[in-house]
């Protein structure tokens, strides 16, 4: 098997461990794998089984993982397929190195002849040699660099959404060709940028709390955490779960009978094609909540999602509360769509298609009371001031950043409390 497709395999298996945040992956439980396979599933349509992911985070295939695979994984980190993910993530091929490659157990014992040998020893000089090259001024004069001369800070210039932030950086005496800047985990919004430069910007279509980075080919030398602000309740319209680029409806619309809501005429309006049964309505506030954190909060809330003011089918529902490095989910949907739903807390996960959230479904068509208590590990849930679950976790991640609703078709938001557990109030809004 081909070294390089290790490598690629073993960057793909440590994005989406960033990416969920839940801690190294020799810790994980079977829950986390199930977590992880549903939401794959939900992603990408593609249903990865237990035993295939826990035989690929084991390095314990002795054939390349299929295809199907691979593009699910990679899909999951929102590239096309498995060859777009390896195009993009081209410097790992100068990363073939030895402590890499035993990383993964030799599988085959077949012999193979002197001729291939030959070969491939002699690709392995050339390659080396290449790489050598290619690498040597990073790697000499960057050798003992002091990141601490390094100046790295994002400056946003607005306090809503789409947001253009300006990254400032200095790198002082380093010199390379192959620098960086990431928005976020994401490694689709990286781009390169000129050492000789000392501004680039980006733009966010998003709120939220991201760890934004400096990278010298693939090693992270600098990260800064950045806050993408709302100035009140902002309501995006996508297609699908989180289009690239949202709909963005206007604070004057979004507030009417008596609640938050946006109505289907409204996303007519502002170009939503209503004809996509997917659709979903979001209601974002992202600022500093005092000290709340993921251990220490109380909030409560009411929603609904009615046919008649544009739920769709399964009427779904999902209050999130997010932390600066990790989130919260908590579903809500009619009693016969509880299969499609999702729970989450920092590294704690449930799936409807593997667990009982039958708690969770409720008439949708009527106010719903949502409780949510976390204090100390522990988190307790009340729908309609009845205890319905309780659950605790492990990971710390942070204080509150933003909190978002998000509605299968137009729901609609009551009221919104949050409290430390001491019953201190924080914010509070009775639309």
């Amino acid at each position: 098997m081909n070294n390089r497709e290790f490598i690629y395999i073993e960057k793909c298996l440590q994005s989406i461990e960033e990416k969920l945040n839940w801690g190294p992956s020799e810790y994980w439980k079977q829950r986390d794998f199930e977590a992880l396979s549903d939401l794959i599933y939900a992603k990408t349509k593609t249903q990865l089984s237990l035993s295939t992911l826990k035989r690929v985070w084991q390095k314990s295939f002795k054939q390349l993982p299929q295809s199907g695979t691979l593009n699910a994984l990679v899909q999951f980190l929102d590239y096309h397929n498995w060859q777009d993910f390896k195009s993009k993530n081209i410097l790992l091929e100068n990363k073939l190195t030895e402590s890499k490659r035993v990383r993964f157990k030799k599988n085959s014992k077949k012999k193979r002849n002197s001729f291939i040998l030959i070969i491939a020893l002699a690709g392995f000089i050339i390659a080396f040699i290449w790489l050598s090259q290619n690498t040597r001024s990073t790697k000499t004069e960057n050798e003992n660099f002091d990141p601490d001369q390094i100046e790295f800070v994002p400056k946003s210039i607005s306090d809503n959404i789409p947001n253009t932030v300006i990254f400032n950086y200095k790198l002082g005496d380093i010199s390379t060709d192959s620098l960086f800047i990431q928005q976020s985990w994401d490694k689709r919004r990286r781009r390169k940028i000129s050492i000789d430069d000392s501004v680039h910007t980006s733009i966010y279509y998003y709120p939220g709390y991201f760890n934004t980075k400096l990278l010298i080919g693939d090693s992270i030398v600098k990260e800064h955490p950045l806050h993408i602000t709302t100035n009140d309740w902002q309501a995006l319209a996508t297609e699908t779960g989180m289009d690239e680029i949202p709909s963005y409806i206007p604070d004057d619309v979004t507030r009417s009978e008596g609640a938050l809501y946006v109505s289907p005429e409204t996303l007519k309006e502002y170009n939503v094609d209503l004809k996509e049964i997917s659709h979903w309505v979001h209601f974002f506030n992202s600022r500093k909540f005092g000290e709340l954190d993921c251990n220490n909060f109380i909030l409560e809330t009411a929603v609904k999602n009615s046919m008649e003011d544009g739920a769709l089918t399964c009427q779904e529902a999902y209050i999130q509360v997010h932390f600066e490095k990790g989130f919260s989910m908590f579903p809500l949907a009619i009693p016969g769509c509880i299969s499609n739903l999702r729970l989450a807390y920092n590294d704690y996960r449930e799936s409807g298609k593997r667990n009982d959230l039958s708690m969770f479904g409720c008439d949708m068509d009527e106010w719903q009371k949502l409780k949510i208590v976390a204090n100390n590990g522990k988190v307790d849930v009340y729908l309609n001031d009845q205890p319905v679950k309780s659950f605790t976790f492990r990971h710390n991640s942070g204080k509150i950043t933003y909190l978002q609703y998000r509605f299968k078709g137009c729901g609609k938001v009551d009221y919104v409390v949050l409290k430390d557990t001491t019953g201190v109030l924080v914010y509070s809004e009775h639309f």
